[in-house]
């Protein structure tokens, strides 16, 4: 698993994984910006076939303008802290990855998924992610990019250094128990 400070609409991979509305519209943030970058109009008609997507689940469709075969739509929950969330943040990452294994993927760019407009901590998020992320990687040797946003909204140089070397020490198993349990604000 790699992490990268950027923009998830310029990432080369396979597919393209991100917290979509649960709706077929473009919302703001990501969302807007996904839709801009692969081709709003193309990109609506094909969102519209699919449907309503429920909290947790995955679908796909062409990435058309974006350096992507796919781009998977998945729907996070607003976060509350209840552990159905947790569970449901999860399941999006699962079944993102397990949709792209399906597609032939070999390589996928995911952002932290339901941590804008959702409400979803940077400390849960950097638990969840990495797991899974590592979890697939390892039993399926899936290339999974997280790409954390640069947007001086989300993360300042500092915090986008912490939060970058949370998830690498979760990844390698070098988290302390303190560390594990520390929120990064």
């Amino acid at each position: 698993c790699n992490v990268i400070c950027g923009d998830l609409t310029k990432a080369v991979a396979d597919a393209i994984v991100f917290s979509a509305n649960p709706n077929p519209i473009c919302g703001n943030g990501l969302d807007r910006a996904i839709y801009d970058a692969a081709g709003h109009n193309e990109l609506l008609t094909e969102r519209i076939r699919i449907g309503k997507i429920n909290v947790g689940e995955a679908k796909a469709t062409p990435a058309f303008n974006l350096n992507a075969k796919y781009l998977i739509h998945t729907v996070a929950p607003i976060w509350s802290g209840e552990d159905d969330d947790y569970a449901d943040v999860k399941c999006c990452y699962e079944n993102s990855f397990k949709l792209a294994l399906e597609l032939g993927c070999k390589s996928v760019a995911t952002c932290l998924i339901a941590t804008g407009v959702n409400g979803l901590s940077k400390d849960v998020i950097t638990k969840i992610a990495p797991a899974v992320a590592e979890e697939y990687n390892r039993q399926h040797g899936l290339d999974i990019t997280l790409v954390l946003f640069d947007g001086k909204d989300t993360f300042d140089d500092e915090r986008m250094k912490l939060v970058r070397e949370h998830i690498l020490k979760s990844l390698n198993g070098e988290l302390s128990e303190h560390e594990q349990s520390v929120e990064i604000e």
